[in-house]
């Protein structure tokens, strides 16, 4: 881990640089035999729960809660739209943009 990042009230999110976030790829697949499709599911459902948890936090009305995802090609672009499908799933209102 290369980064910190922090959150709006201080809490610290740890970053993964590129290349050790391929090799976790890597192994996943190679290692652990999980298809690429698994893999955006997870980090779409476990980016649509670190939002919620967030976002519960702040006491945030759900109902009320309009997101927008720009999604590019591509495999993040996989876990973009899979992060969109989980909110919407929760009644969130979700928008995403497409680009090529």
């Amino acid at each position: 881990m290369k980064a910190v990042l922090f959150t709006a009230d201080r809490r610290q999110l740890p970053c993964v640089d590129f290349e050790t976030l391929r090799k976790l790829d890597r192994l996943a697949t190679t290692d652990f035999g999980l298809s690429t499709a698994q893999l955006m599911e997870s980090a779409g459902r476990n980016v649509t729960g670190l939002l919620l948890e967030l976002w519960a936090a702040e006491g945030r009305n759900l109902r009320d809660t309009q997101v927008l995802f720009l999604i590019g090609p591509g495999r993040n672009g996989g876990n973009g739209l899979c992060a969109a499908r989980h909110l919407a799933n929760r009644g969130l209102q979700v928008s995403f943009l497409l680009s090529a």
